[in-house]
């Protein structure tokens, strides 16, 4: 029987990746930091970090619960990580389970499913751990003969060497004696670790310090920190900042308690993001990495030398159970650099980089995704390529973009490259959307309920692409949803029973992007079906006289009240100069539309976006039926929206949902509404001159306000109060009752409106 024959394996000749030595001044901004390195660290994929001197943040691991909280372990077999059979080949043929479109698993089906991979292991504590990997490292690398007492304490390269002897030739003897003397869980000629391995920090424990949650208690350095792995994922710049869920592993950190030899396998993070490892305290971590730009080399090259095992397992390398020595990869051409990470390092993965390494013996550290912005355009490839696998995702790329580009256009002093950045990956987005809306454009169409994923994301049941943007939907099958590509496929009912869901129309993504990139506003065009007569009309108050009349463009983006029981004057210029002849409009008895808030919006305080009269929050949209001015007597839902023009004022638009290209944007939120108002009575007119009966009645435009059509007129929009003060219907969709104008401004920052609304009680 052999023991440690350290001469015996190869180390892979690797250069080593970048290491960095910020200043302390350097060290006080994180995202900043890696920034500034990105370009240095990019064509390596993977970069050390060593703190300065000073920063030596305390470790709450090594405290009691070190000694009393326990965790779970992997058992991972060293020597089949490399070489070893498919399961079909040692077990006889199997078929590979059926997988339904709703990706729903039978027991049976799980079991047809022996794949390698790793066991539960025992559960300890750190402490009970420690002990455990220190005799197992002492015993394996004892120096002489079994009875032999003297000790070897390898080095890192040593360990390196024989690591890979293991894993590239298994066949070799193991020493066994080793094992004999650990826990009965290694009572074999196998050569199996354990690892603690993606342990939970909100079940487990952070190794770093939380910010204290008792009142009164002043946050320390450490705590707040955004080095500080519980800070990182959600800083001011990192998209995931947006994120509301605590999603264990991307923004909440994972702990990893490693002993020697036990390894993590190739593989790249979940959507391509970025991750930041520190260790707490421990031996040395050897880590392998490859720059983003040669992933697609990587897996070309495990494929090669791994045929049978992705042949019976194409999404292998998701599995992370797999590994391949840095020497052969090296050998295929695929560039390869070597990390050795120490006690209270940092070591940064980029997008894209497959990793992999193990431990050098016991230690412990933690780690947790953060996406500055430059992060945004390798997650829309990873959801992408996610949505050709069939892969389930773990957050709303969607989501976090729309809300980095409306957070962007809300900053008063926002970084030009941020938006350089915001404004490609939306475009990208944009495109993708244009061209899947385009294919299914013979569907009906709606605007998505603003709850539709809030309460959990929606995804293809086909593909398990995510849904916030938009969706498709049949009669058939209420709780299920498809993609765009997949809306003809998840059912085989007719076009007439699917429904396609939008949460943005591509006009106001357009928006999004046109203020993104700084362009200013493209003319107003007013497409007017059939004449237009009553442009050159004059409006007046009857008692006034002609002389006081005004145009009815200088009239336009004022309001024009009447005195009480009077109407407006109509004056119709005669052709050939002759006598004016006026006739008197009656205003029609109290209009009352049906107003449903959509979206709240957020709160800008910045000149012309409150008045004494209302909050006018970016992105605000209600929704509200009225005349069809295409199709006349029917009606038809019209969407009012509040944009952010770039030149920092509030732009107001009116359009028709489902035809987005019937829209009026303008600077006055009166004339919106009042143009529509003047496209219904052209379109009235049309109609009689035709012959066509049961119309509605002429409306002067000025009868409708904007406040009142975009509905700051409706107590429960504006604020929630009793709905016996309503003088509007309100129907709120699923929407939370906080989700009022008036709670985007809970320090009353709207002087001038706060003034008069209490001033006017308007509430009471």
């Amino acid at each position: 029987m052999t023991k440690y024959r350290g001469e015996a394996g190869r180390a892979p000749n690797l250069d080593p990746a970048p290491v960095f030595f910020p200043t302390e001044e350097e060290f006080q901004d994180t995202l900043k930091y890696i920034e500034k390195i990105r370009p240095l660290v990019e064509p390596y994929g993977i970069c050390r970090v060593v703190p300065p001197k000073s920063w030596r943040p305390p470790c709450s691991l090594k405290d009691n619960a070190g000694e009393t909280v326990r965790f779970s372990t992997r058992v991972q077999k060293i020597h089949k990580l490399q070489v070893r059979e498919p399961t079909t080949s040692s077990h006889g043929k199997k078929s590979r389970p059926k997988v339904s479109k709703i990706l729903t698993f039978t027991p049976q089906a799980a079991q047809q499913q022996e794949f390698f991979g790793f066991e539960p292991g025992p559960s300890f504590t750190i402490k009970e751990f420690e002990a455990y990997a220190d005799e197992l490292k002492e015993k394996y690398f004892q120096a002489g003969e079994e009875g032999d007492t003297s000790r070897l304490d390898p080095s890192v390269e040593q360990i390196e060497r024989e690591f890979w002897r293991i894993v590239e030739r298994p066949s070799e003897q193991i020493e066994a004696r080793l094992l004999r003397l650990c826990y009965h869980l290694c009572l074999t000629p196998d050569f199996q670790v354990l690892y603690g391995a993606d342990i939970e920090t909100n079940v487990f424990k952070s190794g770093f310090p939380k910010l204290a949650t008792v009142a009164n208690k002043q946050a320390t350095p450490y705590e707040t920190s955004g080095w500080n792995l519980n800070n990182i994922a959600r800083l001011k710049g990192s998209v995931l900042e947006f994120e509301a869920d605590e999603i264990s592993g991307v923004v909440v950190p994972w702990l990893y308690v490693g002993m020697c030899f036990s390894s993590f396998c190739w593989h790249v993070e979940d959507h391509h993001l970025y991750s930041v490892n520190y260790m707490h305290w421990g031996s040395p971590k050897i880590w392998y990495g490859v720059p983003g730009f040669a992933a697609s080399k990587l897996e070309a090259a495990m494929k090669k030398r791994l045929p049978a095992l992705f042949k019976e397992q194409p999404d292998l390398l998701h599995k992370l159970v797999t590994q391949l020595s840095p020497s052969i990869l090296a050998e295929e051409g695929v560039p390869v650099y070597k990390v050795v990470q120490n006690t209270g390092e940092f070591v940064i993965t980029f997008p894209r980089a497959y990793h992999a390494g193990f431990n050098c013996g016991f230690n412990c550290a933690e780690a947790v995704n953060v996406a500055p912005v430059n992060w945004l355009p390798h997650g829309q490839s990873a959801v992408e390529t996610y949505k050709e696998q069939h892969r389930k995702t773990s957050i709303s790329h969607d989501k976090l973009l729309l809300a980095s580009v409306k957070q962007e256009l809300a900053e008063v002093s926002a970084s030009v490259t941020h938006r350089q950045i915001l404004a490609s990956a939306l475009k990208a987005r944009l495109n993708l959307e244009s061209s899947r809306r385009a294919a299914v454009n013979d569907l009906r169409a709606q605007t998505m309920d603003v709850n539709f994923d809030s309460s959990a994301e929606r995804e293809c049941c086909v593909c398990s692409y995510d849904l916030h943007l938009s969706a498709a939907a049949c009669q058939c099958s209420p709780d299920l949803y498809s993609c765009l590509d997949h809306v003809k496929s998840f059912c085989s009912c007719t076009p007439e029973k699917k429904l396609i869901l939008y949460r943005h129309e591509l006009s106001e993504l357009e928006e999004f992007l046109r203020e993104l990139e700084g362009r200013p506003l493209p003319p107003l065009k007013f497409k007017i079906h059939g004449p237009r007569p009553e442009l050159n009309r004059q409006l007046v108050d009857p008692s006034s006289g002609l002389e006081s009349s005004r145009s009815w463009e200088a009239a336009c983006g004022e309001v024009l009240n009447p005195a009480p029981g009077k109407g407006l004057m109509v004056v119709e210029p005669r052709s050939g100069g002759g006598p004016r002849v006026a006739r008197v409009i009656r205003p029609s008895k109290a209009f009352s539309p049906n107003i449903e808030l959509v979206r709240t919006g957020r709160l800008v305080l910045k000149p012309g976006w409150h008045t004494k009269h209302a909050i006018l929050p970016a992105g605000f949209r209600t929704r509200v039926q009225f005349y069809d001015y295409l199709d006349l007597p029917q009606a038809c839902y019209y969407m009012s929206e509040i944009l952010d023009c770039a030149d920092g004022k509030p732009l107001f638009k009116v359009s028709m949902e489902g035809r987005p290209h019937e829209k009026i944007v303008c600077s006055s939120i009166d004339f919106c509404w009042q143009s529509v108002q003047e496209k219904v009575n052209s379109r009235i007119k049309q109609l009689r001159e035709s012959g066509k009966a049961n119309l509605p009645p002429l409306r002067p435009p000025e009868s409708l306000k904007g406040l009142e059509m975009f509905g700051f007129t409706v107590p429960s929009v504006v604020k929630v109060r009793s709905l016996a003060l309503l003088s509007f219907s309100l129907t709120w969709r699923g929407n939370s009752l906080f989700q009022a104008v008036e709670t985007l401004d809970p320090r009353h920052s709207c002087v001038e409106y706060w003034m008069e609304r209490k001033t006017n009680d308007l509430w009471s």
